[in-house]
């Protein structure tokens, strides 16, 4: 099986780091889908964003120390493998799988987007609350597939995010959002510009942002400025900006946001089966 190298260095106690992707001008190439046009901006503008905000905090940490701690690497139906040289560890993920990202929810449970893990198993990679890295197989406990949400757990110790109230939520609230996206465990920001109902009865809502992502953030984190948990990633997007009599496209994003009292139910419900 082939498969692609990342490497992790230990930062302030378990703290992860990884390279940044570098910046270039992107153009609008003749005759180009819309699909690449939206995947090439995005990955140019998600490194602007990476950088720009490289120095900001949540919480007393870095905005990356703080999504590495509530966040996890999945892989879809093969398991990742972590191999340690000296002080360094390298993360090794199997090339032919798919893969995405995680939230944590508290008690090993991650909230994570339902496209992200197609064959129902598969490897999770994480810190534990102590800063150590770890891989663990993981379960399905929930997914709806309508509203792009799925509930895993796998037997480790990461701290929870808790949720935003609803009254963060509103249209211009800034928001950042953290994943694998290409291959790099880093940040993007933007801020919500509408939301609507989604899922099996409208239970949940799904938010547009114009915070850039790439494939591989599916399911990663979206939070508030003040590091409170909005949903999750779930798909690129893009829209028309219009301004002195010019129209332009405009890469951004959406998140679901669960019903946080019906996930809350379908957690207790599976802690009781499991003791």
């Amino acid at each position: 099986m082939k498969k692609f190298h990342r490497l992790i260095h230990h930062l302030f106690g378990g703290a992860l780091l990884l390279a940044g992707v570098s910046c270039t001008s992107i153009e609008v190439r003749r005759d180009e889908p819309v699909s690449s046009w939206v995947s090439r901006d995005s990955m140019k503008r998600k490194s602007e964003a990476s950088m720009r905000i490289a120095g900001d905090h949540i919480g007393g940490r870095t905005i990356e120390q703080f999504f590495q701690r509530h966040s996890a690497i999945l892989s879809d139906g093969g398991m990742p493998e972590l191999s340690k040289a000296s002080r360094e560890t390298r993360l090794i993920m199997p090339a032919t799988e798919g893969y995405g990202s995680a939230v944590s929810l508290g008690d090993g449970y991650f909230l994570t987007a339902a496209h992200v893990p197609v064959k129902g198993h598969g490897g999770l990679f994480c810190l534990e609350r102590d800063g150590t890295p770890v891989v663990r197989p993981y379960r399905v406990v929930w997914k709806e597939k309508s509203a792009d949400l799925a509930l895993l757990h796998a037997d480790v110790d990461v701290p929870a995010v808790r949720w935003a109230s609803e009254n963060a939520l509103a249209n211009g609230a800034s928001v950042f959002t953290f994943g694998f996206g290409g291959g790099e465990w880093k940040p993007s920001e933007g801020q919500i510009l509408g939301r609507r109902s989604t899922g099996e009865e409208d239970r949940h809502f799904d938010l547009k942002l114009t915070a850039p992502v790439v494939a591989g953030d599916s399911g990663g984190p979206v939070v508030t400025a003040d590091g409170k948990l909005v949903g999750i990633v779930t798909r690129a997007d893009y829209r028309w900006v219009q301004a002195f009599g010019r129209a332009w496209m405009r890469s951004g994003s959406h998140t679901t946001r669960p019903d946080v009292e019906f996930l809350e139910e379908i957690i207790a419900k599976d802690q009781a089966t499991r003791g």
